[in-house]
């Protein structure tokens, strides 16, 4: 059974601190057991690192084939869903609610918002807004900025011919630029794998930025000026498609 957890708690709850968006393709594995980091994973991403966020976008029919079965991969990604144990689940609004009797820990529900026009999201009344996206790690990135991250990297986001989006990956590059184009007040946001088709991020080393990121000091010293300043550290949340 999962517990509702309200948005606001978890506003700057990672103030200052590098973050890995953890997608599921080939160059997770370049990811150590214990980064030292804190990770957001998407959907089954508990099949390969055990992150203390995962975020799911899908209703759980989206895990099911034409027929409305879970058959082979699908039921492996689907069983694998039902089996994970993170501390906090981001869900979107109001999916959230149909797998509340399937799963156990926590739950952000995620609201976010279909806006045509470019331009970031800015939440009027302090919700969890995010930007529409055909992807959850670019949305993923979002939240790890309304958690008030300094720098957010992208590892297992390569969409090489294993993924669904394969063949999109020009498409994938623009919503990751939006994103980060939208968070450029609030922080960086990189690319951490070679095999990636995303090219529209800076291409940097992990094992540089996990390095780097263990002493994050002068990346807290960044945020809390840009707090002081006016800034809202994670008040922007994403950019629609």
């Amino acid at each position: 059974m999962l517990r509702e957890v309200d948005p606001q708690e978890m506003r700057n709850r990672h103030l200052g601190e590098r973050i890995i968006v953890c997608g599921t393709g080939p160059s997770l594995r370049h990811l150590p057991d214990d980064p030292g980091i804190t990770c957001i994973g998407v959907n089954d991403i508990w099949r390969w690192k055990k992150t203390p966020y995962v975020m799911i976008l899908d209703r759980q029919h989206g895990f099911f084939n034409m027929s409305g079965c879970v058959t082979g991969d699908q039921s492996e990604k689907y069983l694998a869903v039902l089996a994970s144990r993170p501390e906090y689940w981001i869900i979107r609004h109001p999916t959230w609610g149909e797998w509340q009797p399937k799963l156990k820990g926590k739950v952000v529900p995620l609201h976010y918002a279909h806006v045509r026009q470019k331009g970031a999201v800015r939440p009027a009344d302090g919700t969890t807004v995010v930007g529409s996206s055909m992807m959850t790690p670019t949305m993923a990135a979002g939240f790890a900025f309304y958690m008030g991250a300094a720098e957010v990297g992208i590892l297992g986001v390569d969409l090489r011919d294993h993924h669904a989006f394969n063949k999109r990956g020009k498409e994938a590059s623009d919503h990751f630029a939006r994103v980060a184009q939208a968070h450029k007040s609030i922080g960086r946001l990189v690319n951490l794998s070679k095999e990636s088709s995303v090219d529209s991020l800076p291409l940097e080393s992990l094992e540089k930025w996990l390095d780097e990121g263990s002493s994050p000091k002068s990346l807290l010293a960044t945020s809390r000026s840009q707090e002081v300043s006016g800034v809202r550290v994670g008040s922007v949340l994403g950019e629609s498609a």
